[in-house]
């Protein structure tokens, strides 16, 4: 649902590709004009996960140290494993 609404917004604005490979295709195919805007495509992204990775324990409140295993269990600390012979 989320990426019909991100289209239907958007695509009467600007023309809007969610498919990074769909867009550097076109633009390396159009030439020097379109290249010259596909950096926001690399760097969107980037930016965007720094800034949720960073803001994550903020926003929910979990001390940062256990971001990793309060989604995942299995990360907890358990006993070593030796491999059987």
């Amino acid at each position: 649902m989320g990426l019909t609404v991100i289209h239907l917004a958007s695509i009467p604005v600007d023309g809007t590709s969610v498919n990074p490979v769909r867009s550097l295709g076109v633009a390396w195919y159009a030439g020097s004009a379109a290249l010259s805007q596909v950096w926001l495509f690399i760097v969107g992204p980037i930016i965007g996960a720094v800034i949720a990775g960073a803001t994550y324990a903020l926003i929910t409140g979990a001390p940062s140290a256990d971001v990793g295993v309060a989604q995942n269990p299995e990360l907890e600390s358990r006993p070593a494993q030796t491999p059987n012979r």
